[in-house]
């Protein structure tokens, strides 16, 4: 069965999707470490097969892309038309 992804990895995910980082073998990279040293620090980490706590390249560029979205797009067209009309002007 598939597990979900563990809500902190998300959240680790869209963090570094803020801080720059776009490739999914970077962002894999870098939760490797996440899990081992903060998530489970102190004991056995789970398996790397694990796909709740080691996402695969797929789930990552999906995150990543759905983060991109959220910064982009608001729930409301108005306050979508308005962030349009401020590009507009600059």
């Amino acid at each position: 069965m598939r597990e979900p992804i563990d809500p902190r990895v998300v959240a680790k995910i869209k963090e570094m999707d803020v801080m720059g980082v776009r490739s999914a073998a970077e962002v894999r990279r870098h939760l490797k470490t996440f899990v081992q040293n903060e998530l489970f620090h102190g004991e056995n980490p789970p398996s790397q097969f694990s796909r709740r706590y080691y996402p695969t390249d797929s789930d990552i560029r999906n995150i990543l892309h759905a983060s991109r979205i959220g910064e982009r797009k608001a729930p409301d067209d108005q306050i979508n038309l308005q962030i349009k009309c401020k590009e507009w002007k600059e």
